[in-house]
């Protein structure tokens, strides 16, 4: 079976926004993480080389508080995704 198999595409669409949801806060959550890391590494390589600490302090700052909001953004219940694959089937 392929995955562009009509049949499996019709069981599909009564989740179809749920898994574009679930994949873009992926994404937000990965750029928000890599941006943090960034962020976090050239803070400490400023305070190394006497840099632009303030700078950096203040990006990672404005981005630390967004990364427990975007867990938030996933709701992590399989319950849930079971009740809707066996109400499809």
């Amino acid at each position: 079976m392929r995955p562009t198999d009509p049949r499996v595409r019709r069981q599909l669409m009564p989740a179809h926004r749920h898994l574009g949801v679930v994949l873009a806060a992926g994404l937000a959550s990965c750029l928000l993480l890599i941006t943090q890391a960034w962020a976090v590494t050239e803070l400490v390589l400023a305070a190394l080389d006497d840099g632009a600490v303030g700078t950096w302090a203040a990006v990672v700052a404005a981005v630390v508080p967004h990364r427990p909001a975007d867990a938030g953004l996933v709701e992590c219940d399989p319950g849930k995704e079971l009740r809707l694959a066996r109400a499809v089937v």
